[in-house]
């Protein structure tokens, strides 16, 4: 799984679709777009997007950090209620597409 975030200049957006450089505002819902559509629609289980959001990029990039809550490791830690309905507002992006 990945994810790019580099946002475009409104002129740049300012196209067909299809003509438009890819990309919406996501990095903020990044991990609740990929749970929604992916491991409530049977697709994915969550382990395994937990796992390709947190794990696989920190070993690709060789950090010190293998999802372990313990003494001497970074405190990167995001906690979800997967039951939770919320809305999206308020995106702090300089991107404003």
């Amino acid at each position: 799984i990945a994810t790019d975030h580099a946002p475009h200049a409104s002129f740049e957006k300012e196209f067909d679709l299809n003509q438009a450089p890819f990309g919406i505002l996501e990095l903020e819902v990044a991990f609740s777009s990929l749970y929604t559509h992916l491991v409530l629609k049977n697709e994915l289980d969550l382990g395994t997007l937990v796992t390709a959001m947190s794990h696989k990029p920190a070993k690709i990039f060789g950090f010190d950090y293998m999802g372990e809550i313990r003494v001497g490791f970074l405190a990167d830690l995001s906690i979800w209620d997967l039951n939770e309905k919320w809305v999206v507002k308020d995106l702090k992006s300089k991107s404003k597409n």
